[in-house]
């Protein structure tokens, strides 16, 4: 659109309340800009870039990608998001603004559990095996599969009376999220069964 006299820095002299939005691979903004923001991006590259294909899948398989345009539709609604914010404050103070959004900066916030925990401990996420919360997905009942996530102790011992094996509550192998993980080849068996 700049190329065309109809961009941002062009319309906005005239329409000082003109409200923006980009869409790019990895970001457009002059202050912001990084090494790769000149380069053109698909949907699979912000997704493998971010890291969010590196946890999809199994471990003993490549990695995968998750659903055929992830990066392009949450990138679409961050944006929308991005947007209506922007028409809030300008019913606030008469000013547009430019709304600048990254797929790469989209799916990475995507994957804030693999930034947090390497942030924080230095821990770095793979396909496969849980590290830090067991039970997590999909486990084989009488009845068919069941989503199932239990992220403390006190949803663990609600699922061990469900399960009919309050035993495990006082075992100390499941005794907390990261010995649950560890013994998942103790549990897998007893939660599937």
């Amino acid at each position: 659109m700049s190329k065309q006299g109809l961009g941002q820095k062009e319309m906005r002299p005239t329409n000082p309340g003109l409200v923006w939005a980009i869409i790019s691979g990895f970001g457009s903004m002059e202050r912001y800009k990084e090494p790769y923001s000149d380069r053109p991006a698909f949907d699979i590259v912000a997704e493998a870039m971010s890291g969010m294909m590196n946890l999809v899948g199994f471990a003993d398989k490549p990695p995968s990608w998750t659903i055929y345009g992830l990066a392009d539709i949450f990138s679409g609604c961050m944006t929308a998001y991005g947007i209506m914010q922007a028409l809030y404050m300008r019913e606030r103070t008469g000013e547009g603004q430019l709304v600048d959004s990254a797929m790469f900066d989209n799916m990475l916030a995507l994957n804030e559990q693999m930034v947090s925990c390497y942030s924080v401990s230095g821990q770095i996420a793979e396909r496969g095996r849980p590290k830090n919360y067991y039970p997590r997905g999909a486990f084989e009942t009488q009845n068919g599969n069941l989503a199932l996530h239990c992220p403390d102790n006190i949803l663990w011992e609600r699922l061990c009376v469900a399960m009919e094996r309050p035993d495990l509550a006082d075992d100390v192998r499941p005794a907390t999220a990261a010995a649950r993980c560890d013994n998942i080849d103790f549990l897998d068996p007893i939660i599937n069964g």
